[in-house]
């Protein structure tokens, strides 16, 4: 990393935000009292997880769903 470049246009370079965005992300939703998650169970999840807290599921599901059949479902 150019930490003189960095500091010259006055750019945020240290590592305590994303510390503690890790700690909001991941620390609150798999380290609660009692849970115990298997690598591949936390991987699948965590992507998820980040998608939610960054406020783009939607756009992410409404992605996936884009040029597959749709069904009309009635209420």
């Amino acid at each position: 990393m150019k930490y003189d470049v960095y500091r010259a246009n006055g750019w945020f370079y240290g590592s305590g935000a994303m510390e503690s965005g890790c700690k909001c992300v991941v620390g609150q939703r798999f380290k609660q009292s009692g849970m115990i998650w298997s690598l591949n169970g936390s991987r699948a999840l965590l992507a998820i997880r980040a998608l939610y807290k960054s406020n783009r599921l939607e756009e992410f599901f409404n992605h996936l769903v884009a040029g597959l059949p749709q069904v009309a479902c009635s209420a």
